[in-house]
């Protein structure tokens, strides 16, 4: 296998361990990012299970190849690809955020799911199981119970919100 690896310039692939840890991180990661998926595709929203899956395990992936390029080459600094996966999900995170003509915004919670699928896959990446196990025990509460006692708070207020659009021509 080393002669393999040797040969064709792959990387990581000298430690047997570290490559079946990488490989469960990132099923680890399609894991998570398949749960807050699924409670968003089940909600026809518009980022469902397998962008937070590909999200997730891209997330993960970037971490697991920073610590084989670090192993590898003995130097390297573990925090800025992640840091780089942070910004960039901004920017496909704010792809799903709209403002309706009643200047309602739409989409706020799914650009929050993507943000959280890629930081588990982040986590998982890293091996910090415990950190993404707490992260999708508080998302999943976020986005199922917290919604049913938002929907039942707004249900039963004694207010009434009237929108009134006037086109001056």
């Amino acid at each position: 296998m080393k002669e393999i690896a040797e040969y064709t310039g792959m990387i990581g692939m000298e430690n047997i361990v570290s490559v079946t840890s990488g490989i469960v991180r990132i099923l680890l990661a399609a894991i998570c990012g398949a749960v807050i998926g699924t409670e968003r595709g089940r909600k026809h929203r518009p980022a469902g299970l397998r962008t937070h899956m590909l999200v997730c395990v891209a997330a993960a992936l970037v971490m697991v190849t920073n610590e084989q390029l670090i192993q590898v080459y003995g130097s390297g600094d573990p925090t800025r690809m992640g840091a780089q996966v942070i910004s960039g999900i901004g920017f496909l995170g704010a792809g799903t955020i709209i403002v309706t003509r009643q200047n309602e915004i739409r989409g706020l919670t799914t650009a929050a799911g993507l943000w959280v699928a890629a930081s588990l896959g982040l986590a998982v990446g890293t091996g910090f199981y415990s950190g993404a196990f707490i992260g999708i025990l508080f998302t999943v509460f976020a986005l199922v119970l917290l919604k049913k006692i938002d929907v039942y708070i707004k249900q039963h207020a004694r207010s009434m919100e009237i929108y009134i659009e006037h086109n001056i021509e």
